[in-house]
């Protein structure tokens, strides 16, 4: 016969059951890594990103995919799409190959809603796309990453476009333009971005006053971005 305690009792159980159930999924895939993906993942992905010049990088890659997969990590599924990119865009021995993995990284960014893939994607094609020496397919691509983005009010996408129409000016030597669009990107970061490490932004900036041969004003700009920087990468 059931008993008043045990009605009482039963939704106290469950909703302990549940908790159990979240601490222990949260420990399976704890995230204490930079990246924030499943802290069984971040290994792999390092392998795979020091390897990305490399076929074994690319198998690093497959490898990587499968387990985020089987893990149900969105992000580390992105980051084993990035890998393939990486290779094709180093090494400049496949066009067709690098744009394959860049609508890969789209797609896959699309799918699991991690959208600022998306836009790396789009910015790596732009940068691939002036080393390449075709600075108006950059540019338009870049643009056309910027309106979509301001369209949909995705701030990630604009930050991305904006960088990105930055670096087809300075490609152009087009300094002022470049400087105005820079100084637009530092704004939104600040605002909008304060996880992302603006001292790349910086760092342009200096490069165009040092190309204006305004060396003080470039000095204090690389040593504000110092001061800013979140990684050893972005301090060197």
């Amino acid at each position: 016969m059931t008993t008043l305690a045990h009605i009482i009792n039963t939704p106290l159980r469950l909703l302990l059951t549940a908790a159990a159930w979240i601490v222990m999924s949260a420990c399976a895939v704890a995230q204490n890594n930079p990246y924030k993906i499943s802290d069984r993942l971040y290994p792999l992905y390092q392998r795979a990103f020091q390897q990305r010049v490399r076929k074994e990088g690319i198998a690093l890659a497959d490898q990587l995919y499968a387990e985020a997969v089987r893990l149900h990590d969105g992000k580390a599924r992105c980051l084993a799409r990035t890998i393939p990119m990486l290779n094709h865009y180093n090494l400049k021995d496949d066009d067709q190959a690098f744009y394959r993995a860049v609508d890969d990284l789209k797609a896959e960014s699309i799918a699991t809603g991690f959208k600022q893939y998306y836009y790396y994607a789009l910015s790596q094609k732009v940068n691939y796309l002036l080393n390449s020496g075709n600075d108006f397919e950059a540019f338009t691509t870049a643009q056309d990453m910027t309106d979509k983005a301001q369209k949909e009010h995705d701030i990630m996408g604009v930050y991305y476009g904006l960088n990105s129409v930055a670096q087809v000016h300075l490609a152009r030597k087009e300094i002022l333009l470049a400087i105005n669009t820079l100084e637009e990107v530092k704004d939104i970061t600040t605002r909008y971005l304060p996880e992302q490490d603006i001292a790349t932004v910086y760092r342009k900036l200096a490069d165009c006053y040092n190309q204006q041969f305004d060396y003080e004003r470039s000095y204090l700009t690389a040593k504000t971005g110092y001061g800013y920087a979140k990684t050893n990468a972005t301090r060197l």
